[in-house]
């Protein structure tokens, strides 16, 4: 079961560049990118075909553990097909930790740090650390598989756009017993 923290990344899948070709036929991709964090719940977008320059403009949003600076976006970029398996083309990962605000500027003085570290308590998180800042929006160079020796053929480029939104889960409060019917 996959923990809720009100940790989030939205992800926007923008495009693609230069993928290979992976299409038998015509030298063109169906192809589509597949990303998670952690291993837990993986998310797709639809399939672009026959381009070798995907526009995917899809947003997705992953939950994040307790510790979101310590997590790693993998995506990884495929050409369907529809007999056989799918042909991977390349993968990305991405230490949130490079593109994350990080708000951990120290206290100017023994009282700041003091309420910092109530909140940082009461919390029993580091949302006060981090803060939602705009996307950081930024090309990857496709990496192929760990053990490949094509490192260098270049598989493609994927653009992403990441951003952190904190969202706490808010519980809907039971519904109060109805009244019985009057007889």
């Amino acid at each position: 079961m996959q923990e809720i923290t009100g940790h989030r990344l939205s992800v926007h899948v923008v495009e693609g560049r230069g993928l290979k070709a992976t299409n038998y036929f015509g030298g063109e991709s169906d192809t589509y990118a597949e990303f998670h964090v952690r291993d837990l719940v993986k998310k797709c977008t639809e399939v672009a075909f026959g381009t070798r320059h995907p526009k995917w403009d899809e947003t997705h949003v992953l939950e994040l553990g307790s510790e979101p600076m310590e997590e790693v976006l993998s995506v990884a970029v495929y050409g369907r097909h529809l007999v056989g398996r799918n042909t991977f083309v390349g993968r990305v990962q991405v230490p949130l930790s490079l593109v994350l605000p990080d708000m951990e500027a120290p206290p100017c003085d023994e009282d700041e740090a003091a309420a910092a570290a109530a909140v940082a308590a009461r919390d029993g998180s580091v949302r006060q650390q981090l803060q939602e800042a705009e996307a950081v929006t930024r090309w990857y160079k496709l990496q192929p598989q760990p053990n490949s020796t094509k490192y260098n053929e270049t598989p493609g480029y994927v653009r992403l756009a990441l951003r952190y939104v904190y969202a706490p889960e808010v519980r809907a409060q039971p519904a109060a017993a109805a009244p019985p019917a009057a007889p």
